[in-house]
């Protein structure tokens, strides 16, 4: 009797995992192929245009909270960041790497602050993406290809060739014939087992300077809100007291 009940719960299992399979593989999307050139940068050039990416550029100062309660704060001009997420606050240096960590208002060194460090990093990369993405198209290791859909819309291919934590990820990016703005991306990137899930850019906001961020992004039934951003020239216009990277500088 047990082995009649093992056998069945393994091809209940089987069946499972053929079935995950399948339906991974229908939705699997392919890569589209573009072509490099003066189109596809100045499509690239027309969303700069349209989020005022040189007021990003102008801003010193940015802070937000992404969804887990992540709060950043970043000097752009030191390339300074402080992260503060469960009760764990890291500042760092981006040129290098290096920085300190407390856990609970504790410093913490050694192996604990190296761990620490490197999670700020990699959760930098991502979120900081997730929220200024339009502004690096033209960062280096980077690759754009112009796209035309089946319907006949200009789409710009952004292909990620090096760096950040994941190299070779590429995005498929849309627009609003409208403004220019994006309106969308579809992703083939190495943490989803999928290719060409689709992730909305809405609810854009101007901050201080004249720069355009979205703070709605939405992946099928998944809302990912970016909530307190400020922007300016001082770490006043965060609303903060006083600069948190003074232990970086002594």
């Amino acid at each position: 009797m047990a082995k009649k009940f093992f056998r069945t719960l393994l091809y209940l299992m089987l069946s499972i995992i053929l079935i995950a399979g399948i339906s991974i593989y229908s939705l699997n999307e392919p890569l589209p192929s573009g072509t490099s050139g003066k189109e596809a940068d100045l499509l690239a050039l027309k969303m700069e245009e349209a989020i005022n990416k040189p007021a990003w550029n102008n801003v010193r100062w940015v802070t937000w909270t992404f969804p887990g309660d992540k709060i950043y704060v970043w000097d752009k001009y030191r390339q300074y960041l402080q992260i503060e997420w469960g009760g764990k606050r890291v500042i760092m240096n981006l040129k290098n790497k290096e920085g300190k960590a407390w856990q609970e208002n504790q410093a913490v060194s050694g192996n604990t602050a190296r761990k620490f460090i490197k999670t700020a990093w990699e959760n930098f990369c991502n979120d900081s993406f997730w929220f200024i993405a339009p502004t690096k198209t033209f960062d280096n290791g980077v690759k754009r290809e112009l796209v035309v859909l089946p319907s006949g819309e200009k789409a710009l291919k952004v292909i990620y060739q090096d760096g950040g934590v994941t190299p070779g990820d590429t995005y498929l990016w849309e627009f609003d014939a409208k403004t220019n703005l994006p309106k969308s991306y579809k992703m083939w990137v190495k943490i989803l087992p999928v290719g060409g899930v689709k992730s909305t850019w809405e609810n854009w906001k101007t901050i201080q300077g004249g720069a355009k961020i979205a703070t709605l992004r939405k992946i099928g039934p998944v809302s990912i809100k970016i909530t307190q951003i400020l922007g300016g020239k001082s770490y006043k216009d965060c609303g903060l007291r006083k600069d948190p990277f003074y232990a970086l500088t002594k």
